[in-house]
């Protein structure tokens, strides 16, 4: 006697199919997260890397010629904020790119991708949380107090919980 196959699945092939489909999902979901946060935080190193190149190759032609604090912060606030938006830095957490109305005022709260400092600021040396700074790149231009001659560039890089990343922290000296 010959058996007649039929077409279409079991109920117990659905449910195995079912099972394995659930337990792929979870070992893949929380994974998901943790590749998120690793690009994130990818992106903040590129952008300090990018500040630190740009910073490094202009430090010994700001320090040979004298030039005053003020105009190395909005050196390096000109430098990364274009009107072209594929050449703007971008914060990776938030996706804001700077506005120059915006860098005018040091706003850490607007979450933007750089704040230039023209000075150490002492939550920064702290290595503290700053509210709102998640994923920007926080520029401190220190100069000697008589003549404002640069002494030293420190680039600090927040993550995604706005702590400072030691770990990213650049300091350049001329």
């Amino acid at each position: 006697m010959k058996r007649r196959k039929d077409s279409g699945f079991t109920l117990i092939e659905l449910m195995i199919v079912i099972a394995v489909i659930g337990i792929l999902a979870i070992v893949l979901v929380p994974r998901v997260g943790t590749v998120k946060t690793q690009a994130k935080e990818a992106g903040l190193d590129t952008n300090v890397r990018l500040v630190q190149g740009y910073v490094e190759s202009k430090i010994n032609k700001w320090v040979s010629s004298d030039i005053d604090q003020s105009v190395v912060v909005n050196d390096i606030e000109k430098a990364f904020t274009f009107t072209d938006s594929t050449k703007k830095l971008v914060n990776p957490i938030t996706n804001l790119s700077p506005d120059p109305d915006t860098l005018a005022d040091t706003a850490i709260t607007g979450k933007l991708p750089l704040v230039v400092l023209s000075d150490h600021d002492a939550s920064l040396a702290a290595g503290t949380q700053i509210a709102g700074a998640e994923g920007s790149v926080i520029v401190a231009v220190t100069a000697t107090a008589t003549n404002a001659v640069i002494t030293e560039v420190t680039i600090y890089a927040y993550g995604t919980d706005g702590n400072q990343l030691s770990e990213k922290t650049v300091t350049i000296t001329p």
